[in-house]
């Protein structure tokens, strides 16, 4: 299987990584949103750790307040720069809206992860990590500490991107993700591996 993740999806794609490796063929991530990890890149990650949990905490308090709004916006701002969230259509902010309920379970969930860097240093997989240059310095920190934490890995960098690269850049960063998947192109018993996406 191909795993390829985006953020919090690149948090959910290292878990069958870590449990069923022999099934991998590769794994492809954008900045994956492992906040567990900040604690153990020093002081510069623990800032990093207090700073996304300041921001979950401000979205969990506004949907306490029933003023979603202004969690979201602070949910937007914070991955997409300021005003990202003034700037967007209606229809992407009603979605947004809609979805940010689960926003704090899902930084709940990566941020309380025990699984200890070490494990993913023993990936036999070939392993691709992108990051972008205007990305929140927590995913810029994961990104790198990863790719070097990880043998079989390759880091990509992007400085014209922001954390939303797939989506804003997708063409660049899909021309960096392919050759990767296609050269990681393995068979078990004679057939191909199903591929998988998790975003």
């Amino acid at each position: 299987m191909h795993l390829v993740g985006h953020s919090y999806g690149g948090g959910v794609a290292l878990h069958p990584a870590t449990r069923r490796p022999e099934r991998i063929a590769s794994l492809t991530l954008y900045e994956p949103s492992a906040f567990h990890l900040l604690n153990e890149i020093g002081v510069e990650g623990r800032e990093a750790y207090a700073e996304i949990m300041d921001v979950a905490g401000r979205i969990r308090k506004a949907l306490d307040d029933a003023v979603p709004e202004a969690g979201a916006r602070c949910f937007i701002d914070y991955w997409n720069g300021l005003g990202s969230w003034r700037a967007m259509k209606a229809a992407i902010r009603a979605e947004i809206l809609a979805y940010l309920p689960k926003a704090p379970l899902e930084f709940a969930a990566l941020a309380e992860e025990n699984i200890l860097s070490t494990v993913y240093a023993d990936f036999p997989f070939p392993v691709m990590i992108m990051r972008g240059g205007r990305s929140p310095r927590s995913v810029q920190l994961i990104a790198d500490y990863l790719a070097r934490r990880i043998p079989a890995a390759v880091r990509i960098d992007l400085p014209e991107a922001g954390h939303m690269g797939p989506i804003t850049h997708a063409e660049m960063v899909a021309e960096r993700f392919a050759p990767h998947i296609e050269n990681a192109c393995v068979f078990f018993n004679g057939h191909s591996q199903a591929a998988g996406h998790l975003a």
